[in-house]
């Protein structure tokens, strides 16, 4: 509502000469009063009995009494003049303000006047001798307030079933009416609130209340307050929000009226405290399971994405849009033709897996879309929801079962390989055993004799080295392979090693050894250790045809770093990713199982250490590992 424009008569301002020529010891003039409408004064003399400077307009008798006044009054209005009366007179009270309904002379109705009684003389005992009354004839606004409380009324008969209530506050005589309130005259503002409103409450509802009234009026300006009340018993309280809005103002804009609409919303807010708990259950839910809900508005292409703040900023973005900046290109279309089929009525299920890009990291995402179309009348799809999934683990977990099964597979092939070759391999050196071991006594000099028993030296080792390996590979694939550790005098190992393997060298390749100054000790298995570097050595030989071979270590850290280089025929870069995998043969024609450096990077992991090679083709090649190794004692 606007400002009231229907109020018969407006208060006369005082000019600036009025006020500051008549102001006389701080007060203003009785003479000035007069010219107030609506505004008056009389005197009460107690002494005398009688009510002096009469405003004209309320004419009565020169000997108008207390009596005579009270009489004039209203019958209910009576009681508390009549004792306030008493009271000045027992000199308990001096002042009091008061509303009541009061007959003027030459007037048949009553009017309502907002009065303001105080003892204006006393006698040098202290004694009461005069009552000032001021008052303010306030029919016309009185009327409208009991016209709007009836309005209330009526509306609180069709809003008793609810749990709702009507206010209305009138700011000049600081009175709220409220609907379901049994004192049909109200109470002030402050009463209400130190009376039902929650103590931790009190506070902002004052601070909004205030600030909406110091705004003033502003068409369709309304104000919202949420608060706590006292229920039916004490201890209990039930949750309000309230709204209001100024219904009439003055001229300069000062609100005079305020009428709102109250609602208990205790139930309200438990289930939209359950609905919200209930939410974020679903959300982590469908969080924990990469779960996102989806939307998809076929006539108006707009798909609705709700907190994928992963893969989109917006909830609600067109088709279009999501597929250029976030679908891979090579799969736009494929989501495209599932759309239009969708359309034309051929498809009433969607599952399709795509990859899309983050928004904020720009990373690949699998997702798996499954949805259902909605159809219009049975007829024409309006639109399509369903869930999205994000499966890049599942593909990467997927891909990884594939690509072991593969390994698996290989595997099973390279170990029947290895087991069809086996018997070309063990044949090999027992027939060079058998066959020299005959032709040694039909050899004519001892030169010749002793060439035999190396031929039948080097198969016989070769044969125990094939045993050998074929039992770690059973012990391994067993879980069974024994270490005994103890700790090792690393220098010595390796010199022991270099000294054995003089004489397996060929012609035309040297057998160097570096070995730094100090002693490192390593805690591990000897004869396991010395099985990868001597692994390391056979392969080393198989494959250097001139140039060198050298054993040795150099200190990292805390590590020790065990290597083995060569000048021979090196291991090409795509070699060097497969060559410590099982049955891997580089060179066919080369005797041996491909089980040597399978077996030697388990030994090296047993001891949380790193095996490797590095290689140039044509150059030659340098196998290591490391181990963590002890102080060195020099």
């Amino acid at each position: 509502m606007g400002k009231s424009k229907k109020n018969k008569e407006k208060l006369t301002p005082l000019s600036k000469d009025q006020l500051e020529g008549g102001i006389i010891d701080g007060h203003i003039p009785l003479k000035l009063f007069t010219t107030l409408k609506k505004l008056g004064f009389l005197e009460y003399d107690i002494v005398a009995d009688r009510f002096n400077y009469m405003d004209p307009e309320l004419k009565a008798p020169d000997d108008f009494n207390w009596k005579q006044y009270l009489d004039r009054m209203h019958p209910d209005d009576r009681e508390v003049p009549a004792k306030f009366m008493d009271d000045v007179k027992a000199n308990k009270i001096s002042e009091m303000k008061i509303c009541y309904r009061f007959m003027p002379y030459l007037v048949t109705e009553y009017e309502w006047f907002d009065t303001i009684f105080f003892v204006s003389e006393r006698d040098k005992e202290g004694n009461p001798l005069k009552v000032l009354k001021l008052f303010w004839i306030i029919t016309e606004e009185k009327n409208k307030e009991l016209k709007l409380i009836s309005y209330l009324n009526f509306y609180e008969l069709a809003l008793s079933k609810l749990s709702v209530y009507l206010a209305l506050y009138t700011v000049l005589n600081d009175r709220l009416v409220i609907s379901k309130e049994t004192n049909e005259e109200g109470c002030s503002l402050k009463e209400y609130i130190d009376k039902a409103v929650h103590p931790e409450d009190q506070e902002s509802f004052w601070n909004e209340f205030r600030s909406f009234l110091n705004k003033g009026y502003v068409e369709n300006s309304t104000f919202n307050i949420k608060f706590r009340i006292a229920g039916v018993k004490e201890e209990n309280f039930e949750w309000v929000e309230f709204t209001g809005a100024a219904v009439e103002a003055a001229e300069s804009g000062k609100i005079t009226k305020i009428a709102g609409i109250g609602q208990i919303i205790t139930e309200k807010l438990a289930r939209e405290a359950k609905l919200k708990e209930a939410k974020k259950m679903l959300e982590f839910s469908l969080k924990a399971s990469n779960i996102v809900p989806w939307e998809f508005t076929l006539d108006k292409k707009k798909s609705y994405l709700p907190n994928l703040q992963s893969i989109s900023s917006e909830a609600t973005i067109s088709l279009e849009n999501h597929l250029t900046e976030f679908a891979l290109p090579e799969h736009r279309q494929e989501v495209l033709n599932i759309i239009d089929q969708i359309r034309k009525g051929e498809k009433e299920t969607i599952d399709i897996k795509i990859r899309e890009k983050t928004a904020d990291t720009q990373k690949e995402e699998w997702v798996h879309l499954l949805g259902q179309v909605i159809k219009e009348d049975d007829r024409s799809a309006k639109k399509a929801f369903g869930v999205m999934r994000f499966i890049s683990k599942e593909i990467e977990r997927e891909q990884e079962l594939i690509r072991l099964r593969d390994l698996a597979e290989e595997s099973n092939r390279l170990k029947s390989t290895f087991l069809a070759n086996m018997s070309h391999e063990i044949r090999t050196p027992l027939n060079a055993i058998v066959g020299f071991s005959k032709l040694i006594p039909t050899a004519e000099t001892q030169e010749e004799a002793d060439e035999f028993n190396r031929i039948i030296t080097a198969n016989n080792d070769l044969l125990l080295q094939l045993i050998n390996d074929i039992l770690d590979l059973s012990k391994i694939e067993a879980g069974q392979m024994e270490f005994s550790d103890q700790e090792i005098d690393l220098v010595t190992m390796l010199s022991d090693i270099y000294q054995s393997y003089q004489t397996r060298i060929k012609g035309g390749v040297t057998l160097e050894q570096e070995i730094p100054n100090g002693k490192p000790t390593i805690f591990a298995d000897k004869n396991r250790i010395s099985q990868v570097v001597t692994n390391f050595l056979n392969n080393a030989i198989k494959f250097t045809q001139k140039g060198s071979i050298t054993i040795g270590y150099s200190l990292i850290g805390n590590e020790v770093r065990v290597f083995v280089r060569d000048t021979g025929i090196g291991v090409s870069k795509e070699n060097q990713a497969k060559i410590f995998d099982r049955f891997t043969k580089l060179n066919s024609h080369i005797q041996g199982t491909g089980l040597g450096l399978s077996i030697s990077q388990t030994i090296i992991e047993h001891y949380n250490g790193t095996i490797g090679v590095e290689s140039k083709e044509g150059k030659g090649s340098e196998f290591w590992f490391t181990l963590p190794a002890k102080p060195i004692e020099n």
